[in-house]
């Protein structure tokens, strides 16, 4: 993983509002306050550490996700994104740099 770099409060808050839905320990902070927005979470972020250290946590978990698929990705390790008539994936890898194969990706691509 490249070196990770903190966001700040604004930045972590606003990535929190979209990456929450899939979180359910955000469900107790979305009955309590209504719906999830930036400003509201930039305020627990300042308020609490500990929040603040569970929101990072979550963030670097992404971010090493992204990195692991943008590696995979540069290197041919992923199964190719097309979807056929049928519904099913391509079972093929991907070209390097690409998320299809070489049969599939003029199609993708476009």
């Amino acid at each position: 993983m490249s070196e990770y770099t903190e966001p700040s409060n604004k930045q972590l808050a606003n990535f929190l509002v979209i990456y929450a839905e899939n979180l359910p320990a955000f469900q107790r902070i979305r009955l309590a306050a209504g719906p999830l927005n930036p400003a509201h979470l930039e305020m627990l972020l300042e308020s609490n550490p500990e929040f603040r250290e569970a929101g990072l946590r979550h963030h670097r978990q992404f971010v090493e996700q992204i990195d692991e698929i943008t590696k995979k990705m540069a290197a041919g390790e992923l199964q190719c994104e097309y979807i056929r008539p049928n519904g099913k994936k391509c079972p093929n890898f991907n070209e390097p740099g690409s998320m299809y194969c070489g049969l599939h990706k003029a199609e993708g691509e476009q």
